[in-house]
Parts: C-alpha cells; structure tokens; sequence
C-alpha cells in the first residue's frame, strides 16, 4: 500500500548498506540508536543517536547502517500537494516533530489510526531547514583510513570501517588473498571473524 506519508522503524543488527541510487520519496531519517552514514556526493556525513537528516525526492544517497543501529525512517510521496525542502542537509527537530515522530514510531496501530498524527507531521516537514556541512563525526570519519587508527573514533566502528572496506574491495574484484593482506595483515581466521560479526556473512 502506497500512503503519501508512512513512518517505520528499522533495525540493524549487521553492517548494512543501500545500493547509490536516487531516492523516489523524500525522506527524513532519524538514528535513534548507534550509527548511520549518508553518502551525498563526494561525502559522508555521519548521523549518531538523536541526530536527523533531510533527503529530498530524486536525491543520489547510499547510506551504511553500522551494525545495532535503530532508525526511524519518514518517507513522504513526491506528489503531496505540500512543498517539501529541496535540499538535503542535517535538521534540528523541534519539539512537536520529535515528540510525533516517537509517538507515530511507538505506535502498534493501522496507518488510518494515526492520520492524525501524520498531518501535523506532514506540515512540520514544509518548515524544515536543512543545511549540508560536515560534522565533527563526519570529519573524523573522512580521516580515517585503514594505515593510521585514530583515538578520536572508537574501536567498533573503526573496525567496522575497515571491514566496510573490504567488502567494498571485495565487490569491485579485488582477491580475497590480496585483501585480508592489506587489511588485515594476512591474518585469515581475523578476518574472517571480523567479517562474520559485523557482515552477519
């Protein structure tokens, strides 16, 4: 069923990632828990707990979702009548949509019992102000890379950056053998623990 305006939640208890393709709804997504990161263009823009971003219709994304990461995700039809935010970028959310937004996400109800809920959401949606810079986050994980560990991030998601290359070499043709030595110092059975923990494969 097609509604102009849905909410849902989703968890992820792997590393998964969304095929780079432009988005046929606008979308707003909401980490509630753990990590998510956008790529729009050149960059990524890390979302942590509490943080949401704004994703226009026909935007060009790929996002990772790190693994035990939660979101609530808003897709709204590009054919309301309301005039959505053009522009994608992170949002502060005020008071009333947050407060919807958990309501509409706690919810065990069919989607016409929360109409309601939907309208009032739908509007706040036409004030959003999305502005697209860099974060603290984003930047730390821009940084990174596989030859030099950084304090500023954290174990888990250095290494799941490290398996989320991996997998990306994989994919593009790169050999196994050639992988597990540049990434993980041709340590095979590391390798493939980390990739079963965090891939779920």
């Amino acid at each position: 069923m097609h509604y102009s305006i849905a909410l849902q939640t989703k968890e992820f208890g792997f590393l998964s990632i969304t095929p780079r393709k432009k988005l046929l709804k606008h979308t707003l997504l909401r980490v509630e828990e753990g990590l998510a990161l956008v790529r729009l263009g050149k960059h990524e823009y890390a979302l942590e707990a509490g943080h949401s971003i704004w994703l226009p219709f026909d935007c060009l994304t790929s996002i990772s979702y790190f693994p035990q990461t939660k979101v609530a995700l808003t897709e709204v039809s590009s054919r309301v009548s309301q005039t959505m935010p053009k522009q994608a970028g992170y949002v502060k959310l005020n008071p009333l949509t947050t407060a919807v937004v958990e309501r509409l996400a706690s919810m065990n109800a069919p989607h016409e019992q929360k109409l309601d809920l939907y309208r009032v959401l739908l509007s706040e949606l036409t004030t959003l102000q999305p502005v697209l810079k860099l974060n603290a986050p984003s930047q730390r994980i821009a940084q990174w890379s596989p030859q030099q560990e950084t304090s500023e991030l954290s174990k888990e998601v250095q290494l799941t950056l490290r398996v989320r290359e991996a997998r990306r070499k994989l994919l593009s043709g790169s050999k196994k053998e050639q992988v597990v030595a540049e990434l993980f110092d041709d340590n095979q059975a590391a390798f493939e623990a980390m990739y079963q923990s965090i891939c779920g494969e």
